[in-house]
């Protein structure tokens, strides 16, 4: 629960920059990262927080999804990966209202992987001739360290509002359990927000709004990244379903099965991962309509995150190596945006439409950081080791901190829309976004687009057709821009150690220049049969060029690492289908079904030489990948040996092998989804209602 979740509009465009869509709250771009801080152990490496924990979803109005380039340009490099706008919900005008609301819900594994019993696996032993390894048990680990985890949601909302204001005021609490033992999510939220007008006239106005959260996760020992011992799951999953899940502080595993076996009761039992988040997410956004046609606006925006964790493994574990570990992190991001725009709009007679958007933008991110990490404790039941650091010896115990380069964009933008009988429509726009994590010869990049829509339904020749409820046909073709990787790529980077030593770390590359997504769209919009069948059809090609890359210096060369562009095109293109149907349309029944469908197809062409990744973790593969980079191929292939089945005399695995013995790597599959399907359905009878998703 809170953890990190992956989102993906229309296939990755990037080899290691940022491939996460914007995120966009109350007219806020957000960094896309969290105040959480992260962590290591000798388990391996946690796995993220979510960006938008901080978010009740209770006081979420709309999301929508922005992917073709004319929607995404004027977020300019922010954009490349498509955009996610949430806007929160608002006063509403009438006398006060109190809205409260409360949930249950429960989640349980959907599909738990299949693996011998105890009396299957006693029966596996005397089928092999096998006299070791029955301990007279029948347990099931898996269903040991999970459980049906509650959830539950309280929100409580006040809203009043009239001519000349409104507002809003929300709190909300969540407490998830995890489907780990002892793992959870807890959530406290609290919103306030409003919109004001001011003058006889009403043309000055103030719309204001403070999004604030606590968050507590408490993280079971999963990693992304475990050693030849494993996690939690993968100790549950090859425990022997004979041997009890008994233990104690000081015999935490069954000397039969091995020094290095770990209990995974015992493994929960040891460890603990507190990590405690406040977020703030403020706005105050000034306006005056200069005329009935033009309205300046002017928005400042405060992201303010702090972040804690706590983390300790009880040296009575046996994980190799272990003699007790605990730490203390501490994470602090301030993010500020500041925006200036002009927006006017225009009637001119009965069919022509002029809209027409300026604007500036700065965007300010500052991350900073600290820590403690302590081994070798001595032992107090009951006390937590990070709570007595300075047990360790001095020379088991060690402190770090940091701070990011400050992270700056600026950006001047412009964007143009003309309607004319609203049968034509036609929207250009251009940013020109700066940003320091260029060096000093690319620092400044032109992101053009151009759209158009012929709205068919509306022309006289279709006139009086009342079967056709809509039909439009789109086109759309623009840049943008992608600066998300490390703000410190075009410097030279170097580890500080005592007594002044210094390490380069990584070298300076003032060249780089930004990496360019190149997106065409045409698509298809319609509604038939008196709206009960609409929806929309789109193939897309999008290209990007100059992908950044962090590469390491040529052997002879020491092992430092540069940030550089690659030659070679990341091609993404597709066709996406959305339907939704009517299925019934009654008096007291209705029923409905929605079907999106995405088919996809990546591949990286023009690309010099082939690049290893995909790195394994896990009993014999530590430091082997698993994928590749390389010309003609989509993004991250898997390059592996060929599978030939099992040897039935040695029970080994058999893999094709080249004419000289040595192994055959071949191609063998994209880890890119090819068809992306969701279907969902409501029903909806008198004042009961189902959804199905």
């Amino acid at each position: 629960p809170g953890g990190a979740t992956t989102v993906r509009i229309r296939g990755i465009s990037s080899i290691r920059s940022g491939n996460q869509p914007l995120f966009v709250v109350d007219g806020v771009p957000l960094s896309g990262g969290s105040a959480a801080p992260g962590l290591g152990t000798s388990l391996g490496s946690a796995p993220g927080d979510n960006p938008l924990n901080f978010i009740n979803p209770n006081d979420i109005a709309s999301m929508e999804v922005l992917k073709d380039a004319s929607a995404t340009a004027i977020f300019g490099s922010r954009g490349a990966n498509g955009v996610v706008i949430i806007n929160t919900k608002r006063g509403q005008s009438g006398a006060a209202r109190v809205e409260f609301n409360t949930s249950v819900g429960v989640a349980s594994l959907l599909r738990k992987l299949e693996v011998l019993d105890g009396n299957e696996y006693r029966a596996t032993l005397t089928k092999y001739g096998l006299n070791s390894g029955n301990f007279g048990g029948n347990v099931d680990a898996m269903d040991a360290i999970t459980r049906n985890a509650i959830t539950q949601n309280y929100n409580l909302a006040v809203t009043q509002g009239s001519e000349n204001g409104r507002y809003r005021v929300s709190v909300g609490y969540q407490n998830m359990n995890g489907i780990i033992n002892e793992s959870g999510f807890k959530k406290l939220t609290a919103n306030f927000s409003g919109s004001y007008k001011f003058l006889e006239n009403k043309r000055l106005g103030l719309d204001f709004s403070i999004l604030t959260a606590n968050t507590t996760t408490n993280s079971a020992p999963i990693s992304n990244d475990a050693g030849f011992q494993g996690s939690l799951i993968a100790n549950a999953l090859q425990w022997n379903p004979t041997a009890k899940l008994d233990w104690t502080t000081a015999q935490p595993t069954n000397p039969a099965l091995g020094a290095t076996t770990i209990n995974p009761l015992a493994l929960l039992a040891a460890y603990e991962d507190l990590n405690n988040v406040t977020s703030i997410l403020a706005s105050i956004a000034p306006s005056y309509k200069l005329t009935d046609d033009l309205e300046y606006k002017f928005l400042y925006s405060v992201n303010y995150g702090r972040g804690e964790r706590k983390t300790e493994i009880r040296r009575w574990l046996n994980i190799q190596g272990n003699r007790g570990f605990g730490q203390i992190a501490n994470n602090r991001q301030f993010n500020q945006v500041l925006t200036h725009t002009l927006n006017y709009n225009k009637q001119i007679g009965s069919d022509l439409n002029i809209g027409a958007l300026v604007g500036y933008e700065y965007l300010k991110y500052d991350y900073v950081g600290s820590g403690m990490q302590g081994n070798n404790f001595v032992d107090y039941p009951g006390v937590k080791y990070y709570n007595y650091m300075q047990n360790v010896p001095s020379a088991d115990r060690s402190m770090y901190s940091f701070a990011d380069p400050i992270s700056e964009l600026q950006s001047l933008f412009g964007r143009v829309n003309l309607s004319l009988k609203d049968k034509y429509y036609l929207t250009g726009t251009i940013r020109r976004d700066g940003s320091n994590k260029f060096g000093k010869n690319n620092a400044y990049g032109y992101f053009p687009s151009v759209a158009g829509r012929w709205v068919i339904s509306n022309e006289d020749f279709l006139a009086g057709n009342k079967g056709l409820s809509n039909l439009s046909l789109r086109a759309s073709w623009g840049q943008t821009g992608n600066q998300e990787f490390p703000s410190n790529a075009p410097l030279r980077v170097v580890n500080i150690g005592q007594e002044g030593n210094q390490e380069v770390a990584s070298l300076e590359n003032q060249n780089i220049k930004w990496e360019t997504n190149t997106l065409a769209n045409i698509g298809l919009d319609f509604g038939l049969f008196d709206g009960r069948l609409s929806g929309s059809i789109d193939y897309y090609s999008r290209e990007t060029t100059d992908p950044i890359f962090q590469q390491v210096v040529t052997q002879p060369g020491p092992p430092i690492r540069y940030w550089t562009n690659l030659e070679g095109t990341i091609v993404n293109s597709g066709l996406e289908v959305a339907l939704n149907i009517g299925l019934a349309r009654k008096k007291d029944l209705n029923w409905n079904l929605g079907v999106n469908a995405a088919f996809q197809k990546n591949e990286l062409k023009d690309f010099v030489g082939a690049i290893q990744t995909g790195s394994l973790s896990g009993q014999g593969i530590s430091g082997a990948t698993a994928q590749r980079l390389v010309s003609g191929q989509p993004i991250n292939v898997f390059y592996l040996r060929t599978f030939q089945g099992i040897d039935k005399t040695t029970g080994q695995s058999n893999y094709k092998l080249n004419a000289d013995g040595s192994d055959n790597l071949d191609y063998v599959g994209s880890p890119n989804p090819k068809l992306v399907l969701g279907l969902s359905t409501d029903v909806s009878w008198k004042k009961w209602m189902l959804f199905v998703n």
